[in-house]
């Protein structure tokens, strides 16, 4: 019953994790590099550069939807990956 579950949500789901499954490999290698060679206060001053314009952007209702999976999921998975580390 547990293997037919997730071959039903790798069906239902799996056009739209598999960009980011790919993006996650060179994501870890990235992020441990970055990490390890830059300081923390430069990596939290990037995260909230990025991060604060995009809550902005949120809380003023400006919302699109993905289209396309493989041109969002690859950055977005590696971006994650690099985050995770």
């Amino acid at each position: 019953m547990f293997c037919s579950s997730i071959g039903t949500a790798f069906r239902l789901y799996g056009e739209g994790v598999f960009p980011i499954l790919i993006g996650l490999l060179p994501g870890i290698a990235v992020g441990g590099f970055v990490l390890a060679s830059v300081q923390p206060t430069w990596i939290k001053f990037a995260t909230y550069t990025v991060i604060l314009p995009l809550i902005l952007f949120q809380a003023a209702g400006w919302r699109r939807p993905l289209r396309s999976t493989w041109l969002i999921g690859l950055p977005f998975g590696t971006a994650l990956a690099s985050c995770i580390r």
